[in-house]
């Protein structure tokens, strides 16, 4: 027994949020209890891939409104920089205008539960984790690069990127074969 190989886990593909999914969510955010506050969680987790706890520790200095940066600490002590995209920073500022004292005035298990109820009004299976891996595979698709993918996630393995970078991997080979197809490029 001790020469045989175990057999291979079959991988499982992340699932990841179309475009059309994240509009509904966002649009569930407009007839949410706090819809300014839900429009700022949901871009930062989608547009800087955070991680929930990454996100439910936020402080108001973590921000660079010159720079449109963020602080984010995250696993094992690690601190990165992420930058926020132009839609995302204008939720996120907005937010804080309104809000008083800490960023988002709730808990780890209260954005959780939030992203599941916003999940529900838009029809849509949502966690947080699933804008994390949404965010990776738009992120590559868009043209950033693997090593790069891995900065902003906060990984020190590019193994452990690998795994959000599969969530697109089918269709963006697909997308790249269909550009660069060896047979239709022998004439």
């Amino acid at each position: 027994m001790k020469h045989l190989r175990r057999p291979k886990k079959p991988h499982e593909w992340r699932p990841i949020f179309t475009t059309a999914e994240l509009l509904d969510i966002l649009q569930a955010t407009e007839h949410s209890d706090k819809p300014i506050r839900n429009k700022a969680i949901i871009y930062l987790l989608l547009d800087c891939g955070l991680r929930l706890s990454e996100l439910s520790n936020l402080q108001r200095g973590d921000y660079d409104s010159r720079s449109s940066t963020l602080t984010v600490n995250g696993k094992g002590s690690k601190v990165r920089l992420v930058r926020l995209g132009r839609h995302c920073r204008e939720a996120f500022e907005r937010h804080l205008i309104q809000s008083d004292g800490s960023v988002w005035g709730i808990h780890r298990e209260g954005v959780k539960a939030l992203i599941y109820r916003l999940g529900r009004k838009a029809g849509v299976k949502a966690y947080p984790h699933k804008f994390r891996h949404s965010f990776s595979s738009r992120f590559l698709d868009a043209g950033g690069t693997i090593d790069e993918l891995a900065y902003l996630l906060g990984h020190a393995d590019l193994a452990t990127t690998m795994i959000y970078a599969r969530a697109g991997q089918r269709d963006r080979a697909l997308r790249s074969h269909a550009e660069h197809s060896p047979g239709d490029r022998l004439q």
